[in-house]
């Protein structure tokens, strides 16, 4: 685990690395809270996204239940995020951060 378990730190479900590509997938599953998922994916990043600094980062949010109202409001929080803080890493704004309900597929 790169992140160890402690007291009310906050983190995402999964980090996939596709070390090929250099991608870095952040992923939460999530019921409906996005605001939650959003800051835990933005947690995670700010503690490893140093780490990572070769590889491009993409956010993914998979929801059990849908709102979708608050959707493009998240993604865009999400996005914004990503590019100020680490811009090298998020070049590719097209495909940087997902929300879907159900299931993602993505193809790697």
């Amino acid at each position: 685990c790169l992140i160890a378990e402690e007291l009310g730190v906050r983190k995402c479900d999964y980090l996939l690395l596709d070390c090929t590509a250099s991608h870095a997938f952040f992923i939460e599953l999530k019921g409906q809270n996005l605001k939650d998922a959003v800051k835990q994916i933005k947690d995670t990043i700010n503690r490893l996204g140093l780490q990572l600094d070769e590889f491009s980062f993409y956010g993914r949010i998979v929801q059990s239940r849908v709102i979708k109202a608050t959707q493009q409001q998240h993604k865009a929080d999400l996005i914004q995020f990503m590019k100020s803080a680490f811009p090298k890493n998020t070049k590719d704004t097209k495909a940087l951060v997902r929300i879907e309900s159900q299931k993602l597929i993505e193809l790697i």
